[in-house]
């Protein structure tokens, strides 16, 4: 699986391409991947397809984290969103 082009330059070996800046999160069966291309890649963890994409219009350069029934995320303006079920 590779995410959309990057929306942020910072990785000098791979200009004006994907890049990840950070670890997926596994989740509820889901594999949470945040993308340098301003989107949250919900990826199922069993078949490798793409479930959904969350648009953040930003960079997402921080590994998502669980906090208690949550998935809290920050993204490159300081910006923290958190999803419940």
């Amino acid at each position: 699986y590779e995410t959309g082009k990057a929306l942020v330059d910072v990785v000098p070996t791979g200009r004006g391409g994907p890049a990840g800046l950070s670890s997926p999160l596994s989740w509820r069966g889901s594999l949470m991947v945040p993308g340098s291309d301003g989107f949250l890649h919900v990826i199922d963890r069993d078949t490798g397809s793409i479930e959904q994409l969350i648009d953040f219009g930003v960079p997402l350069c921080a590994t998502p984290c669980v906090a208690e029934d949550s998935l809290c995320i920050a993204t490159l303006t300081g910006r923290i969103v958190c999803f419940a079920p």
